[in-house]
């Protein structure tokens, strides 16, 4: 919660900036298993990675997930903060 109260003031733009490496891995996750198997012409399906790569495949997976839920958590820590200065 002190990491969502001292940047509550910060502007909007540099909040999502500071965010913008933990959405590195997300991203990661929905390319490696929603978009890359729609692309043309790619017989490439999700449950590829897993035999092909199974340890990447969990790491990548456990980063996209711990990932969002911190952006997540802080995101809402820092509205919540917000939310209560203004009063």
């Amino acid at each position: 919660m002190r990491w969502a109260a001292r940047r509550a003031a910060w502007p909007a733009w540099r909040f999502a900036l500071r965010l913008l490496p933990q959405c590195v891995a997300p991203a990661l996750v929905v390319f490696l298993f929603l978009v890359a198997p729609a692309l043309q012409d790619n017989s490439y399906v999700p449950v590829d990675v897993f035999w092909l790569f199974p340890a990447l495949a969990v790491l990548v997976g456990a980063l996209g997930v711990v990932g969002a839920g911190l952006t997540t958590a802080r995101a809402a820590a820092r509205i919540r903060a917000g939310a209560t200065g203004r009063r």
